[in-house]
């Protein structure tokens, strides 16, 4: 990504969240809509960068924490733009770190339909493999419901770590 590119996203980050850093962890809020999962993109590449992940690694970081907000956006908000999402990250020797928590809706992870393959992708309905992205895509995923907040654990690790 171009320097200014890097520092026109965290910028738009920064105008819409206060962050808390911390060595290799930050702390963050940021509003639960659409506009402001682009400087959270930007933020998670550097952070699986300097874990050591490699290219493939931190794009699944990216695509697991892309799908896990709009997961959140969508169906603990349901679109109701006054949501926030507080987002923690930490970056290891060979590991990257991801916690999402909302404060809205929770679900049951064990009413979700696992997808398959033997569905097929032309009957999987439109938006309905996210959590099977998710966990496909991250080596640990952890989601604890509770009246203080719904958080998701995800952990990559850097391949051989």
């Amino acid at each position: 990504m171009e320097p200014l590119a890097l520092v026109l996203s965290l910028l738009s980050l920064l105008t819409s969240a206060s962050i808390l850093l911390r060595g290799n962890q930050v702390l963050t809020r940021i509003p639960a809509r659409y506009d402001d999962l682009r400087g959270l993109m930007v933020l998670v590449s550097q952070f699986a960068k300097s874990a050591g992940l490699n290219e493939s690694e931190a794009y699944a970081c990216r695509l697991a924490i892309d799908e896990a907000c709009v997961n959140i956006i969508e169906h603990a908000y349901f679109s109701n733009q006054s949501g926030e999402i507080e987002v923690w990250l930490k970056a290891g020797p060979g590991v990257c770190e991801i916690c999402l928590t909302d404060f809205g809706q929770p679900y049951n992870p064990q009413e979700m339909i696992p997808a398959t393959r033997a569905i097929g992708l032309e009957h999987a309905r439109p938006g309905g493999l996210g959590l099977h992205l998710i966990n496909t895509m991250m080596d640990v995923v952890v989601y604890r419901p509770s009246p203080h907040g719904n958080s998701l654990l995800m952990v990559k690790r850097r391949t051989g770590a």
